[in-house]
């Protein structure tokens, strides 16, 4: 591969948290990867995102891409210059900490004006909606919604997205037994329980009193989220999850 792998990490997050608040989606197979989204009253999200990737995982990945036993996982240069090419993005902080691991902090100044822009808007992913007193923030991710997605991150692996297959990006039907079966063949038996466990853990924060909600476990005004990485890379069912709050 000519490009230094960005890890079964960027994939998924591709799939997902990049589908859901733009950066957030290039963690892929992270055990340890969580997301803290606060939507403003303005309009504007603020994002923390923090991910590392299991240690036999990450060392077929390397394998696959042919890299130096410590080489590192994410380009965090190749992350930053995506990322601000969005219009509105702000990149905060964007460190790795460690070969394995990655920490972003970005802000968004409209939510709104993200999802109409080129791509996020024909794919459908994410909806801003208003009415009398109330707002509402909502995802819906399901098959075949990868194309709008990549558009999020031209510098995927393309090598590495046609190797992991995700059948969420495509319409044809895989089912996740049969998935887990060829990620067993690819990572090993040894990687299974690690990848099993994999999950993206999501806190979105209302700005005001929550009225309504789904997908998640409401505490106070925030939602919480839990979504099993395997899951996301199959899709099998719609992923549905909002908030709404008084405005």
């Amino acid at each position: 591969m000519k490009t230094r792998i960005r890890a079964l990490t960027v994939l998924l997050a591709s799939l997902l948290v990049g589908a859901i608040f733009i950066a957030a989606t290039f963690i892929l197979a992270s055990c340890a990867s969580k997301v803290d989204a606060s939507l403003q009253e303005d309009g504007g999200l603020e994002l923390s995102i923090s991910a590392s990737v299991p240690p036999l995982v990450s060392a077929k990945l390397r394998k696959l891409g042919s890299l130096a036993p410590d080489a590192a996982l994410f380009d965090a240069a190749a992350m930053r210059q995506s990322l601000t090419q969005r219009p509105g993005t702000k990149v905060i902080d964007l460190v790795a900490p460690t070969p394995d691991s990655i920490r972003l902090e970005l802000s968004i100044r409209s939510l709104a004006d993200f999802i109409e822009s080129p791509g996020m808007k024909e794919g459908g992913l994410m909806q801003m909606s208003r009415g009398q007193g109330w707002t509402e923030f909502r995802v819906h991710l399901e098959r075949g919604h990868g194309q709008a997605l990549s558009l999020l991150f031209p510098a995927l692996d393309p090598a590495l997205v046609d190797a992991l297959s995700p059948p969420a990006l495509d319409e044809e039907a895989t089912s996740l037994g049969d998935y887990r079966k060829m990620l067993s063949g690819v990572f090993g038996e040894k990687s299974m329980p690690e990848l099993n466990a994999a999950a993206i853990e999501i806190a979105l924060h209302a700005p005001n009193q929550a009225t309504s909600w789904g997908g998640g476990k409401l505490s106070g005004s925030t939602l919480n989220i839990r979504l099993p990485i395997i899951e996301l890379l199959v899709l099998e069912k719609p992923v549905d999850f909002w908030l709404r709050w008084r405005s």
